[in-house]
């Protein structure tokens, strides 16, 4: 028995204990809410792709088809009465203690893909995600709602903007996000890469003091001959990252890719974006909760987003971008052919919120 076996089951007696009373008031409650059993057992994917009953407090009615609730026409014609309480606090998930105890599960660990997820399942597989005993939590965005259709889109955004991007795809059930490693050539040769933040001998605490400003320096150090084009991409990510209210582009979301260090070194393809601005953020003293609508970094000694003609003016002075007005006009335009074309394709939640913040963010005014 591992000692990460043991740490679970102490941990389930500990849960066990303190929840006994709420787990019961919740069983009755979503037992006389609505028609059929308070547990729903749903069928899902474990380590080495084996299958296991999992089971939830039911939250969606009988009859609800068996697939990712985003795969729904209109989800919540399928909730229960007290169903959308139960998913928000996630309180549904109390009962996978019983997969924990089982050994089916771990506390932490990613999520378990449903039995039908034949496309995520495949992935998973692939990138060896299919090793790992699937947890009650784990970094796969439960957080932040659809992180990986949230990513897409912005880099879709990005692509379609003329940035350089690497290739990417969204899987066909949207739960996961893949990039292709951009610091291997085709020959199969390994590259340098150094972010921001290694590079100015910052820690990973401190990835999120410093400027837009002293990137923009650390390039025309770095970068030699590349430098002009690479401060004229930098200037693309900043205006993206203005554009969509990616509040997480920090020094480590910004590198340099090279061959040898005294070789051909550059900006690397932009990577790690995402609109932030939907998601809430929590003080971890106070727990009160805010929208994240500020930048990373600094740029002109403040990080709020800045007007058009602020950031025009940083293309201008700081990037020696001649017409960064036009960049900032493709990206408006991408914003809006990217959302028009892939509505189908998002959560229904995800499009209205990403529609509301891109279309207040734009910056051409």
């Amino acid at each position: 028995m591992t000692i990460k076996r043991i740490f679970d089951l102490f941990l389930c007696m500990i849960a066990a204990i303190i929840l006994a009373i709420p787990f019961l008031l919740l069983w009755l409650v979503v037992r006389f809410t609505s028609k059929g059993p308070a547990l729903y057992w749903s069928e899902r994917v474990g380590q080495h792709n084996t299958r296991f009953m999992m089971p939830k407090f039911r939250s969606m009615r009988i009859g609800t088809p068996a697939v990712a609730t985003h795969l729904l026409k209109d989800p919540d014609q399928f909730l229960t009465p007290v169903g959308s309480f139960l998913r928000q606090s996630s309180l549904d998930e109390l009962p996978q203690l019983w997969s924990i105890i089982r050994g089916d599960m771990s506390f932490v660990g990613p999520r378990p893909a449903l039995f039908n997820q034949d496309d995520l399942v495949a992935l998973r597989t692939q990138h060896g995600v299919d090793q790992l005993v699937p947890g009650l939590t784990g970094r796969n965005g439960e957080d932040y709602p659809f992180l990986a259709q949230n990513e897409f889109m912005c880099m879709e955004v990005a692509r379609r903007a003329g940035l350089t991007v690497p290739p990417f795809w969204l899987s066909e059930d949207g739960g996961l996000f893949i990039m292709e490693r951009f610091d291997v050539t085709a020959a199969g040769q390994r590259l340098g890469l150094e972010d921001m933040a290694v590079l100015m001998g910052k820690s990973v605490d401190e990835k999120y003091n410093g400027s837009i400003e002293n990137i923009a320096k650390a390039v025309d150090v770095f970068c030699g001959s590349n430098s002009v084009e690479s401060k004229a991409r930098l200037f693309e990510y900043v205006a993206l990252s203005v554009a969509l209210r990616n509040g997480d582009a920090h020094l480590k979301n910004f590198s340099l890719i090279y061959d040898t260090p005294h070789g051909d070194v550059k900006l690397s393809p932009l990577y790690d974006v995402v609109t932030t601005m939907i998601y809430t953020i929590e003080h971890p003293r106070t727990v009160a909760t805010k929208v994240d609508n500020t930048m990373a970094l600094n740029m002109f000694k403040t990080k709020s987003y800045p007007l058009a003609q602020d950031l025009i003016h940083f293309g201008q002075s700081v990037c020696m971008v001649k017409h960064p007005e036009r960049i900032i006009e493709r990206i408006e335009e991408a914003k809006r052919d990217t959302l028009a074309e892939y509505q189908s394709r998002i959560d229904p939640w995800l499009y209205r919120n990403l529609k509301s913040v891109w279309g207040g963010s734009g910056v051409t005014g």
